[in-house]
């Protein structure tokens, strides 16, 4: 064996204190940003810092809700309350921030009762998280106390609190994954599926009773999460105009005319305040770019609804900014615009692009899912549209896509197949 000795010399970018502060700024949400800043203050004389006021007290969330939110900050919720209760429980239980981030956007859609407003697959989609990461986040959600939040539906809801006192049974179960019939009164067929006597049904439906359908309500009335602005748009003269929000950004100053004390301190803390200083310039910049940049892309969707919302992704508008797709996302996750359709996450206004047939361009997730929804709402409530009626209908639209695609966007807007929506008129 011969020993060789080589010289090489290799380029590599080491990341400062200072880059990696500004990263660490540019991710924030309004009120890490403002908690953030307050301390730095406290620990830097040459820094002085002015918060934004509190909102105020009756805001209410605006009705034209979006899944997909990703910093919740609750505003002067009573302590006691299940939004504000679940925040602090998300916090301690999610130190990862992309898996708080999608237990965040569950939160969302919780409804009052302890209840999902949407499925699973619904907030992934959302989210921009793997099914099975959304799969796992939900059932870590799920071991909140008291059980059966977070629930899909009512068996869930009473087998979670099944669990939780150690009293789920294989009868139990059984009868909870066929709770129809027991609404039925199918009490023969219940006790076949439950291996069970008739007369040990009422034993069990007695067992369940003792379980609370809708847990949310043991909590107090609470203010659902409000999410403040970053930014705003509004219609110009000539165009859509974006600025940021001052009303919701602290200020940072780093003072030019030291007192005495000031003076003694070391350079070092001047630097480091400067240097804080620019990393805020710097978010507040890229903020706008991004934001104006979104808006330059979804001006449809400002002037005509969600169904004009046109395929953009992070990759997408990265190239347009000349941005990394990361900086991007830091940029938006958690970032609102107050909109005259009403506030939305930047998240909003990507949307996914699906190739159709016919050569047509491809359009947005939304935008499909919008023309799927416009047609069942449309259809004879006596004759539903089959999966393979609305191909044949967004064929005519020149939107050609399988059946099996028809059926995936159904389900993301929870809407139950053709044979569950026929009614009688």
């Amino acid at each position: 064996m011969e020993l060789t000795q080589t010289l090489r010399q290799t380029t590599r970018l080491a990341m400062t204190q200072h880059m990696q502060q500004s990263l660490q700024v540019l991710q924030m949400s309004t009120a890490e940003l403002c908690l953030f800043l307050e301390e730095r203050a406290r620990e830097n004389p040459w820094l002085h810092v002015t918060l934004p006021r509190p909102r105020p007290r009756d805001l209410n969330p605006r009705p034209d809700f979006v899944p997909g939110w990703a910093g919740v900050e609750q505003i002067e919720a009573p302590s006691d309350g299940l939004y504000a209760y679940l925040t602090d429980r998300i916090e301690l239980r999610f130190a990862d921030p992309r898996r708080r981030q999608v237990a965040l956007a569950f939160l969302e859609v919780l409804e009052p009762s302890g209840w999902l407003s949407q499925p699973l697959e619904a907030v992934a989609l959302a989210s921009d998280a793997a099914i099975p990461i959304a799969e796992s986040v939900l059932s870590e959600l799920q071991k909140i106390e008291p059980a059966g939040l977070f629930a899909r539906s009512l068996a869930e809801c009473l087998r979670l609190q099944a669990v939780a006192e150690d009293m789920l049974t294989w009868e139990l179960d059984a009868l909870l994954q066929n709770l129809p019939l027991l609404a039925e009164g199918q009490v023969q067929d219940l006790a076949e599926l439950c291996d069970c006597a008739p007369d040990d049904i009422p034993e069990l439906v007695a067992t369940l009773r003792r379980f609370d359908p809708k847990p949310g309500l043991q909590f107090a009335n609470d203010l659902p999460p409000v999410f403040p602005p970053d930014l705003t748009v509004i219609r110009g003269e000539d165009d859509w105009e974006v600025m940021l929000t001052s009303s919701t950004l602290p200020t940072l100053r780093v003072l030019d005319a030291p007192s005495a004390d000031l003076a003694e301190t070391k350079n070092a803390a001047r630097t480091d305040a400067q240097a804080l200083a620019a990393a805020l310039e710097k978010r507040n910049v890229t903020l706008l770019r991004v934001g104006a940049a979104l808006v330059r892309r979804q001006r449809a969707y400002l002037e005509h609804g969600r169904g004009h919302l046109n395929p953009l992704t992070l990759e997408m508008l990265a190239a347009d900014l000349g941005l990394h797709p990361s900086t991007v996302s830091r940029v938006c996750a958690g970032r609102m615009i107050a909109a005259p359709r009403g506030a939305l996450p930047l998240k909003a206004l990507f949307s996914r692009p699906v190739n159709v047939a016919n050569g047509r361009e491809a359009i947005s997730q939304d935008a499909l899912a919008e023309m799927i929804r416009k047609l069942v709402v449309s259809e004879p409530p006596d004759h539903p549209l089959s999966d393979e009626a609305m191909v044949q209908a967004l064929a005519d639209k020149e939107v050609g896509i399988a059946r099996r695609t028809v059926a995936k966007y159904r389900d993301w807007l929870g809407i139950p197949a053709a044979r569950h929506r026929k009614k009688t008129v």
